[in-house]
């Protein structure tokens, strides 16, 4: 019997490129398949952040183009980050130093409220409780959604099942799913000004301050504690985009040291600044690799043997350059400049909080390229020197090639994912991720 997980990262309107992602998967339907017919398919749903917002979409049971709408509409996308309000002394600091909050923790309980509660789908959804999900969606999928306990300093996760053998013998935490997604994307420092405050009197942050902007290894855990067979899971990790540029050796040229990462002297503000990016914005991932190896799967041999089996499938888009003989290149279709219109620095410094219309085009782009094989997927575990990928797929082609093939081996309860074993028998490889420089249009 298998046991199927979705884990969704969290990265803010990066999200954006997750419901892309389901609906190219879920082509069978597209951007009409409705939320919970994608829940059918999986068992335990896990989501951090941005990917919180998502499975509130999903479970409102909204057609994926209305979810795509959240981070696509400015209105929506304004509800989840609406701006502080601050006295005109602290406008003034904020924006001579760059410091202070820009958005407000109790504006955004309602907008998320309102999103959730009003319009088509499951009314009123945004103020049920996680755990009474179930009984109004009828779902047989598991929730949960992590965060990160302000008090406490420890991760909180908001649970459908609150008799999970995962959890410890203390009160369950109690969220409705409007809260519990507000406590999932309440990230600190810059961003909110409070805390989000929930149920109970408990206060959270976004859950990558427990280590979980990525929560598969949460999800599988949860199962395993629940008596779930290893043997029996399988996982589709989503991301919403990462970094992951080679470092410069010294001798690049000016169109080569766009891609590259070059060595800064450490300082005390640059210190910060990059540990704040490190928790927030782009966290390192190390749970593809624990969760793969947590499920038991198998290892390269040796170099140059590439792992793509296993039931674990990531799909992640990384601004990354490719790898030529010659050194590093831009993946096609991303626009060379030399000012700030070139695509793949603004993609490299596009923050977590990406609101302008510019930026969600961009992401837009960047989704639709890695789609078409252009743009390098995350591995789950790559060469540290060379950024070749050892475990996992290097293109999303062969990542959805791989999930199509388990969801065919096993069945999938929604609309057919594309596929038929004939199709995926003859399927023509991935395209070339051959770099181009393309200069003149923007268009796909």
């Amino acid at each position: 019997m298998t046991f199927r997980i979705l884990s969704l990262d969290g990265s803010g309107p990066w999200s954006l490129v997750q419901v892309m992602t389901l609906i190219d998967l879920y082509r069978s339907g597209g951007a009409l398949l409705s939320g919970h017919q994608v829940l059918r398919d999986f068992d335990l749903v896990v989501a951090n952040s941005g990917g919180a917002v998502v499975l509130g979409g999903l479970l409102k049971d909204l057609p994926l183009g209305d979810i795509q709408k959240y981070f696509e509409d400015p209105a929506l996308r304004h509800a989840l980050f609406p701006r502080a309000r601050r006295g005109l002394g602290a406008r003034l600091l904020g924006r001579i130093s760059g410091i202070g909050p820009r958005y407000s923790s109790a504006r955004k309980l309602d907008g998320l409220r309102r999103i959730l509660n009003d319009g088509p789908g499951e009314p009123g959804i945004g103020d049920l409780t996680v755990d009474a999900l179930k009984v109004r969606t009828r779902l047989p999928t598991q929730i949960m959604i992590t965060a990160f306990d302000y008090d406490r300093r420890r991760e909180v996760v908001f649970r459908s099942n609150v008799k999970s053998r995962a959890a410890d013998f203390a009160l369950p935490p109690i969220a409705t799913l409007a809260e519990a997604i507000h406590a999932s994307t309440t990230a600190p420092l810059d961003f909110f000004d409070a805390p989000a405050a929930v149920s109970r009197g408990r206060r959270c942050w976004d859950g990558a301050i427990a280590g979980l902007g990525n929560p598969v290894l949460a999800g599988i855990a949860e199962a395993l504690a629940n008596g779930i067979d290893p043997d029996a899971i399988q996982v589709l990790s989503i991301g919403a985009g990462s970094v992951i540029l080679p470092t410069a050796v010294g001798n690049e040229d000016e169109a080569t040291a766009k891609l590259v990462q070059r060595r800064r002297a450490p300082s005390r503000t640059g210190d910060l600044k990059k540990l704040a990016e490190t928790l927030l914005d782009d966290p390192p991932d190390t749970a593809s690799l624990m969760a793969h190896l947590a499920l038991g799967q198998p290892v390269p041999r040796e170099p140059g043997h590439l792992v793509t089996e296993g039931t674990l499938v990531r799909m992640n888009p990384l601004v990354q350059p490719i790898r030529v003989p010659s050194g590093w290149a831009r993946p096609a279709g991303l626009i060379e400049a030399d000012d700030g219109s070139d695509e793949f620095l603004r993609l490299r410094r596009l923050p977590m909080d990406a609101l302008g219309e510019d930026d969600i085009e961009l992401i837009r782009k960047f989704c639709t390229l890695w789609h078409n094989d252009a743009v390098v997927n995350q591995p789950i575990r790559a060469n540290a020197d060379t950024l070749e990928c050892e475990i996992g797929h290097r293109v999303y082609g062969e990542a959805k090639a791989q999930w199509q093939a388990l969801m065919l081996r096993t069945g999938s309860n929604s609309a057919p994912i594309v596929a038929t074993p004939a199709t995926i028998a003859t399927q023509p490889p991935p395209r070339s991720m051959a770099p181009a420089r393309i200069s003149a249009s923007k268009t796909l």
